[in-house]
């Protein structure tokens, strides 16, 4: 009776943090959790009919079953057709991250103590790589980045690869896309250069151009240079972006709505498709703000775009004029 009543309550709390999870990012887990006990004191966990299946030992412990019963639903159950293209470390650290994230959301301080102390400490004080990978993760969450880019990208992987079987390149280069993604992160707000009009020359590459992801940053800068220049520096490095390959073009600022408006005028120009608008309280250099973030889809090139004359590649050779002083930073290379 005892293990019944355990088994349907770590149940409830496994679904109701996958649904809290995918509140924020709708897919993220597909499939619903389902406890059963086992002998052995190996935990394990794998997909069977939608559900992902959890065995493990029983133990009389306040917070010890519900908190591994998390890893192991996580280890299983995260976007499970996309994290097979991410190294192993990294997969482990996206689940100690996931269980972090469903117990602080659940407010279930005890056993989010017991999983930081007991699990997370040890996990990552076993494995330089782990600890590494999960600073990451943490390090993109705090900013943002994590469920407004990452997560979203490592979604669409799988048709970007037609569903092929991991391969070394695929490591590499989602390997490289975070480690991409902690440069702007440790920025500490990329936008805090820019509003200061003066980035270092090279200090963020905002392009991110490999096989399969294609991705590029545009900073909204500031407001003063927003309401003399108007949008159309951001429109011409957005289609600048478009011009190289670009598939999706992220923007992010300060204020929630410039970025908003550089979207739809991106998006009024025929060069872009909204997919989502977003709100993120945030810090800035004085304080909290509200940042904006918006993903944008690349539309195809069509007729003339797709082979520029000589004249036109000059002219649309980069984000030059404003944009430069719009920025701060140059485009990358």
């Amino acid at each position: 009776m005892r293990k019944r009543a355990v088994r349907g309550n770590v149940e409830g709390h496994l679904n109701a943090g996958r649904k809290a999870l995918n509140a924020d990012a709708a897919g993220l887990l597909p499939y619903g959790a389902k406890l059963r006990w086992a002998d052995s004191d190996t935990a394990e966990s794998y997909l069977k009919d939608d559900q992902v299946i959890v065995r493990m030992s029983f133990k009389d412990h306040p917070h010890r079953n519900l908190v591994i019963a998390a890893l192991m639903y996580f280890r299983s159950g995260i976007l499970p057709n996309s994290t097979q293209y991410l190294r192993k470390p990294v997969q482990k650290a996206l689940a100690l991250l996931m269980v972090d994230q469903m117990l602080s959301k659940a407010r279930r301080t005890d056993s989010l103590n017991y999983f930081r102390d007991e699990i997370l400490e040890a996990e990552c004080d076993n494995d330089a790589q782990i600890s590494s990978e999960f600073d990451t993760l943490a390090r993109l969450n705090e900013t943002g980045y994590f469920l407004r880019v990452f997560i979203p990208e490592l979604m669409d992987y799988p048709l970007a690869t037609v569903a092929a079987p991991p391969r070394s390149g695929h490591y590499k280069e989602t390997g490289a896309f975070l480690s991409h993604l902690r440069l702007l992160s440790d920025l500490v707000y990329i936008e805090t250069y820019l509003s200061e009009h003066a980035g270092p020359q090279g200090l963020a590459p905002l392009d991110f151009f490999q096989r399969r992801i294609r991705t590029s940053f545009v900073i909204v800068g500031k407001r003063e240079l927003l309401d003399r220049l108007g949008f159309d520096a951001h429109v011409k490095r957005i289609r600048w972006c478009r011009q190289q390959g670009c598939r999706v073009i992220y923007l992010t600022g300060h204020s929630a709505e410039p970025v908003f408006g550089v979207a739809r005028a991106a998006e009024k120009a025929g060069i872009v498709e909204i997919l989502d608008l977003h709100k993120i309280a945030g810090r800035g250099k004085y304080g909290p703000i509200q940042r904006g973030f918006a993903r944008l889809r690349v539309t195809p090139l069509q007729g003339k775009e797709l082979g520029p004359t000589p004249d036109q590649d000059k002219d649309e050779a980069g984000p030059t004029d404003h944009a430069e002083e719009q920025y701060g930073l140059p485009p990358s290379t």
